[in-house]
């Protein structure tokens, strides 16, 4: 049995950034904001249609996450909220306000909409329209990379995938059967649980006591 663990103390004064840092992270996050808004507003409007599923609040874990990756090589595996993820990731504001209203000039191609950005240019691996449906998709290009390096002798593979899911999908099959590959091969991925409090069909009260349960589900693959 795996004891419980506890987040180790960080001191905040040990965490240095520049200037020009802080705001790329500061524009980053603005700009997410800013067209989660605007996504809203026209779809209210009638003037975009299908599912529209927005990120507000959410933005700081994208742009602290995905801006720490390289430009070029790293992967994003992203959810159905996934205009803020692409955005960070490098796509375009106009590319993802193109794919949004099923424009050719859209990320792409107009064909995906709201769930499904995506752009190879930029290492986003798409959005799911289905919960957990990007985390063996995420684990798939961490062990690309891991297998090119270690198999086939590729000293330049060494490119990491960051898996975006929210806290519902913790309670998919995918989850524990991914987590437990990614533990056992050693893959370069990092799993990013987003507790946004949007797992339907739980009150309140029930989701607190969930959120430290998902806690300590989780200590299992840190031994």
């Amino acid at each position: 049995m795996c004891a419980e663990r506890t987040l180790p103390k960080f001191d905040t004064a040990s965490a240095k950034i520049t200037k020009e840092e802080g705001l790329i992270l500061y524009e980053d996050m603005v700009l997410g904001r800013e067209v989660e808004d605007k996504c809203a507003e026209m779809y209210y409007r009638g003037k975009m249609f299908g599912f529209v599923h927005l990120y507000n609040g959410q933005e700081a874990v994208s742009s602290g996450i995905v801006k720490a990756l390289r430009t070029k090589g790293d992967y994003v595996c992203s959810t159905y909220r996934d205009h803020v993820h692409a955005l960070s990731a490098g796509v375009p504001a106009k590319e993802v306000m193109a794919e949004l209203f099923g424009k050719e000039t859209g990320c792409s191609k107009g064909r995906g909409g709201s769930m499904h950005m995506f752009s190879a240019e930029h290492g986003l691996l798409g959005g799911y329209a289905f919960v957990a449906e990007g985390i063996p998709v995420a684990t798939g290009a961490a062990f690309q990379s891991k297998y090119r390096r270690e198999a086939m002798g590729d000293d330049s593979s060494d490119s990491v995938a960051v898996c975006f899911f929210g806290d519902g999908a913790s309670n998919n099959g995918q989850f524990f059967e991914c987590l437990n590959m990614a533990a056992l091969w050693k893959l370069p991925i990092i799993y990013v649980v987003e507790n946004n409090a949007q797992l339907p069909n739980l009150k309140s009260i029930k989701k607190l006591v969930y959120s430290t349960w998902l806690g300590m589900r989780l200590t299992v693959w840190m031994c």
